[in-house]
């Protein structure tokens, strides 16, 4: 006699064996989706950044950084990224929101004294001005593409830079930062860098020049 239809057992079978595949498969599936979203929130604040930057300058007829208010007076730095960037400074000192080393539960601490602002996109910039001259790094800049939200995490939503004296950002691990200061910025594929996958990373910051210097795809 010919049998119509599946058993119970074979359903039940089928369903188990989908349900392991979505197992397997979502989780991968969310995490390319965060970091597409991730990227791409670097990229439109990278390009916010230098723009309010090129403003800056066009507004000053100045050809370099040094010779505009911000860097003539760094004591009044509040009052012109207001008036430049239209953010709100968040603090100075100590920062409420922790920020962990790549894949790790170990917290950065090295912008603790850096002036934050929060963009009205949500996103939050940390702000270290240097005193600076065409050639050297007038400031070191990291962007939380995501704000207070996780995982606040170097390489993942928080990426660093270096501001040159024409306001372009320059990603940590960029062979142009590098060649201004070797010692304080190597390259992302150096051994202590951002080779490999996972925990093989060593650096999170030091990714952001991977991440750039990939289309903005995240392959780490």
């Amino acid at each position: 006699m010919k049998k119509n239809g599946f058993t119970l057992a074979e359903v039940l079978l089928t369903l188990g064996i989908l349900g392991v595949i979505t197992a397997l498969t979502i989780p991968a599936l969310m995490s390319n989706v965060e970091n597409e979203q991730m990227a791409t929130g670097l990229r439109t604040n990278k390009s916010m950044v230098e723009r309010a930057f090129s403003q800056m300058l066009a507004t000053n007829g100045a050809d370099s950084l040094d010779a505009t208010p911000l860097w003539q007076d760094l004591s009044d730095s509040e009052k012109i990224m207001k008036e430049t960037f239209n953010v709100n400074k968040k603090s100075t000192g100590v920062l409420s929101d922790k920020i962990f080393q790549y894949n790790s539960d170990t917290v950065f601490n090295g912008i603790d004294n850096y002036e934050s602002y929060a963009l009205p996109n949500g996103s939050y910039l940390y702000f270290d001005f240097h005193d600076a001259q065409p050639g050297e790094v007038f400031a070191d800049v990291y962007i939380d593409v995501n704000g207070v939200k996780r995982p606040n995490m170097l390489g993942r939503d928080v990426f660093a830079f270096g501001v040159n004296n024409r306001g372009l950002l320059l990603p940590y691990g960029s062979e142009e930062l590098n060649e201004m200061d070797p010692s304080k910025y190597p390259t992302w594929n150096s051994e202590s860098g951002c080779q490999g996958k996972g925990k093989e990373v060593k650096n999170g910051a030091l990714c952001t020049a991977r991440l750039v210097d990939k289309g903005f795809k995240v392959d780490y």
